[in-house]
């Protein structure tokens, strides 16, 4: 029988030309020691430098920094049996989805699918072109479904729109789907190549949370600690309710229930069973909460459950 822990499962979607592929691009770059297998439709549009190419064999292509990528040439199916026989050289599958195409559909497949875990639907959205796109009737039921898959949307291509296509934009987005956050895809942001990925050092997020308030200087963040067991139901809602505004959020609660890892990314919400040996946070629930807007209301919903601000100490 199989133990490996199931691998994270992240769409990439967005209409034709919206920057999925340059985002792939970043996201490998910036992962980190993270094992990527990564599914795309072309192998050449990810501008992969030859010397970083250690084997190929047409269908998958190994790197040099323990990534793999696939190709979607054969249809989805096909890739994922092909990839799956990798298993043991990666921990999380990106896909670059069609621009055409219902990335909720391709995400049944981690729904369905034993070995797979649910990561992110990241919905891409060209600030140049999307409203115009968006009020055209042969391009409405496509863009509609992709935008009802997303978990976070990144608005692209901002520094080549004016003030009017991005205000038409974001008003489009938040009308149609209010709890999804919106962010702002920069060139010069490498921060959020790490923000859209899951993390699997649930002890770090417990003890080294603080971190993120040196590497996340682009957004705003906060980081509460609770010295009493929170009602999870209470919690969820609250995560539920301000996914708007939470463009990531982690930490280990002290559910009533019993103790938790909580991961959150928008509209995605995650919650496993804590397991770790050398625990040693006395009962605490600690957590952080990073977003691209104001975060009082979250913060007073949370003061609202017991939780008061942490501040890190000195020389820590």
């Amino acid at each position: 029988m199989d133990t490996s822990p199931p691998v994270i499962f992240t769409v990439i979607g967005g209409f034709l030309g919206a920057g999925k592929t340059s985002l792939v691009n970043r996201m490998l770059a910036n992962g980190g020691a993270r094992r990527f297998a990564v599914m795309v439709n072309d192998f050449g549009a990810l501008n992969i430098d030859e010397s970083l190419i250690t084997r190929t064999d047409g269908k998958i292509m190994q790197l040099a920094n323990g990534c793999i990528c696939c190709s979607l040439a054969g249809g989805l199916v096909e890739a994922m049996i092909s990839l799956m026989q990798y298993r043991d050289q990666f921990d999380h599958i990106l896909i670059e989805a069609s621009g055409v195409s219902n990335p909720s559909r391709i995400m049944d497949f981690a729904r369905i699918d034993q070995a797979l875990r649910c990561g992110l639907t990241i919905v891409l959205v060209d600030a140049t072109r999307f409203a115009g796109q968006f009020a055209d009737p042969r391009l409405h039921e496509t863009l509609h479904d992709q935008l009802s898959s997303a978990d976070i949307f990144l608005l692209t291509k901002t520094d080549l729109a004016s003030e009017e296509q991005i205000a038409e934009a974001r008003a489009v987005l938040a009308h149609h789907q209010p709890h999804v956050p919106i962010v702002t895809l920069l060139s010069d942001n490498a921060d959020l190549a790490q923000l859209l990925v899951l993390d699997e050092d649930n002890h770090a997020i417990s003890h080294h949370h603080h971190h993120d308030h040196d590497h996340m200087q682009d957004f705003n963040s906060v980081a509460f600690v609770s010295h009493s067991p929170v009602a999870q139901i209470a919690f969820s809602r609250i995560c539920k309710h301000f996914s708007h505004l939470i463009l990531r959020g982690k930490g280990v609660i002290q559910f009533e229930e019993g103790t938790m890892v909580w991961h959150q990314t928008g509209r995605h919400i995650d919650f496993a069973a804590y397991q770790d040996s050398n625990d040693s946070s006395d009962g605490q629930s600690r957590l952080i909460i990073i977003g691209v807007d104001a975060l009082d209301t979250v913060s007073e919903a949370l003061n609202g459950l017991g939780f008061t601000p942490y501040q890190q100490e000195a020389g820590a």
